[in-house]
């Protein structure tokens, strides 16, 4: 039970590089473990030419997104 002396609000803990790297592995997700082989599958050897592409695709989103999670003063960055 919260006293009237606790703080409800969570403190703001994380910088720009950590919430940049929380993102990403957001984002990347399962699909680091699940997607090679059904990729390497369709694809061939291409695949790492494949997977290069969606780094430079995903990059400019991940790190807008890290900018909006630090941009926000509450607890729960870019979700509010």
């Amino acid at each position: 039970m919260i006293g009237p002396t606790q703080d409800k609000s969570l403190a703001r803990d994380l910088g720009l590089y950590a919430v940049f790297t929380v993102s990403l592995g957001a984002m990347i997700g399962s699909g680091i473990f699940v997607l090679p082989g059904l990729a390497t599958k369709v694809a061939g050897p291409a695949v790492i030419a494949a997977y290069f592409l969606a780094g430079l695709v995903v990059f400019p989103a991940a790190l807008s997104q890290s900018e909006m999670a630090t941009a926000m003063p509450q607890a729960g960055g870019s979700y509010l």
